[in-house]
């Protein structure tokens, strides 16, 4: 379902925003670039989450045929950020890169690191 839905944004040719189903499930790239699910993560509970902890409103922009960016933006005049690299896999979303920018806070984030830093948002909420 999730690769029809970027197939038909594909054809269209340019970088556009989706909307997905929540229930989506979310996975991530870890340090062997292996998908591993996030326990319990879908991409509602990733949302809410980013919500309910900054303030942050979601956007998922498809860039290619498989590929796009999942952002969270909030703060002082909607300028801090964490973004991901996301592809297609298997029934849900592949966690590739995360880019966290925040207060203080500007770093780039791959394999475990990020699905450590992923899953540290979402246990903690």
């Amino acid at each position: 379902m999730i690769i029809a839905l970027l197939a038909a944004a594909a054809a269209q040719g340019q970088p556009q925003t989706l909307e997905l189903p929540a229930t989506l499930p979310i996975y991530c790239l870890d340090s062997k670039e292996e998908p591993q699910r996030v326990r319990g993560t879908t991409l509602g509970s990733l949302r809410g989450t980013f919500q309910r902890q900054f303030s942050f409103s979601a956007k998922l922009t498809k860039t290619g045929p498989r590929i796009g960016k999942l952002q969270f933006r909030g703060g002082d005049r909607n300028a801090e950020t964490i973004t991901y690299d996301v592809a297609t896999h298997a029934d849900g979303i592949a966690l590739l890169i995360m880019r966290v920018r925040l207060t203080g806070v500007n770093e780039t984030l791959i394999g475990d690191d990020m699905c450590w830093k992923t899953l540290s948002f979402v246990t903690a909420d």
